[in-house]
């Protein structure tokens, strides 16, 4: 639930998922990308009470959060096959550096990709510190690949706003990469031009004002988190396929709590070998110990590759084992040939030591749970509420140190995060 912590027609609200203060008219927290309700539902808290947040995959995951009427047409696209969520988060969340940067006059910016209708199809991108233009010019944004010089993509005219900033979501033009062509895998330079608004050419001609690149080699080492990955189940990217786990890990989680609320023993059972399951992936040595692969009510729940990485015998043959194992090879190249800034990728792994540290702890409670027979004892009944805890911050991040906001620090930023972090990594930086 969003609720209003200032006077009726205020427009601030706190955010549920990290109590940041939010501007509830754009619906969205510029600090983690939550989707905001409408405006009509928000409510005030009394002083002395708690807001309840729920905790329910569809109301809490970061991929599917609610938001206004609007946004929840653009949510679509999301829950398809894009990212819409975090583009808007993204924007929102320059606002400061765009202050700075009008304050001193520098015209700068970031490019970055996101899906859309597939992988890394549309492209964004937003400027600060513009100067205006006389009439009859407009800025327009270039996409570039270095090897074909004939392969080149236009924004079109950018609008540019009353402070000098612009800001350009590929999506609100139709005719921007009508052949869905995965834009990450082809261009690596992005320009912004001065052009005469008559007759714009499909190539730039006038001044360039701003310009950014990023290397072909960095590229490359950081596909595997966006694109199919050989040694995954269904070739799917890493992120994507991080994502999907974490999905059923809280829709079981969810089930359990529920099963144990109508006293289901066999149905508690059941549901903690899913969550061991797809903790492990099919090669763990509790799921060979209890047989879950041949148990004929618990099928097709996760890929079999698992979270974590609880066999040493993939390890061994150098082949991954399990997501996180998987995204920390894919980040040691990337951090090995020094490929990426420094920042986000720390950032990245942050996150994922907080994932891997809450998915393990969850693991013992799991299998302490369903090597029980009461499950109504008082015991069993507190591990149950410690993993449900878990997991949501497993799921959501939290905030340890109290200061409103969910940090990337350690314990701090998980799977809601990492998705943002990542995606950062293949930022284009634009300058003079």
């Amino acid at each position: 639930m969003t609720f209003d912590v200032t006077d009726a027609g205020a427009a601030q609200v706190l955010c549920e998922n990290c109590r940041a203060l939010c501007d509830k008219r754009s619906n969205f927290c510029s600090r983690c990308g939550q989707g905001l309700q409408l405006v009509e539902a928000v409510q005030s808290v009394k002083p002395g009470k708690e807001a309840r947040s729920p905790r329910s995959f569809l109301q809490r995951m970061w991929w599917q959060r609610r938001a206004s009427m609007l946004v929840a047409v653009l949510l679509s696209l999301v829950l398809l096959n894009g990212s819409f969520l975090l583009v808007v988060s993204r924007i929102t969340g320059f606002s400061h550096a765009a202050q700075a940067n009008a304050i001193a006059h520098t015209p700068s910016g970031v490019a970055w990709f996101y899906d859309l209708r597939g992988l890394s199809d549309a492209f964004a991108l937003h400027l600060s510190a513009l100067p205006p233009l006389s009439p009859g010019n407009v800025y327009v944004g270039w996409l570039r690949n270095p090897h074909r010089p004939d392969q080149i993509l236009s924004t079109g005219p950018l609008l540019l706003q009353h402070d000098g900033s612009v800001t350009f979501l590929s999506e609100h033009e139709a005719s921007f990469n009508a052949a869905n062509l995965n834009l990450r895998l082809i261009f690596t330079q992005v320009e912004v031009t001065v052009e005469a608004s008559k007759g714009l050419s499909v190539r730039p001609k006038g001044q360039s004002v701003l310009h950014g690149a990023i290397a072909a080699r960095a590229v490359q080492a950081l596909l595997p988190l966006f694109v199919s990955t050989p040694y995954t189940p269904g070739q799917v990217a890493l992120l994507s396929g991080l994502k999907a786990q974490l999905h059923e890990l809280d829709r079981w989680m969810t089930n359990l709590l529920d099963a144990q609320k109508g006293q289901d023993s066999a149905g508690m059972q059941a549901d903690l070998l899913r969550i061991i399951y797809l903790l492990e992936g099919k090669n763990g040595a509790d799921v060979q110990h209890f047989n879950i692969l041949m148990l004929n009510n618990i099928q097709n729940e996760g890929d079999g590759f698992g979270v974590l990485a609880p066999t040493t015998s993939c390890q061994a043959k150098q082949v991954p084992c399990g997501y996180l194992d998987a995204l920390q090879r894919t980040l040691h190249v990337v951090e090995a040939q020094h490929l990426v800034a420094s920042v986000p990728l720390t950032h990245v792994q942050v996150a994922l030591t907080t994932i891997n540290t809450l998915a393990a702890a969850m693991l013992p409670l799991a299998l302490q749970l369903v090597s029980g027979t009461n499950f109504n004892a008082a015991i069993p009944h507190q591990t149950l509420q410690i993993l449900a805890q878990l997991n949501d911050a497993l799921l959501n991040g939290r905030d340890l140190n109290g200061d409103g906001s969910i940090d990337p620090v350690p314990g701090e930023a998980a799977a809601a995060q990492l998705y943002t972090y990542v995606l950062s990594l293949g930022d284009i930086t634009l300058s003079q």
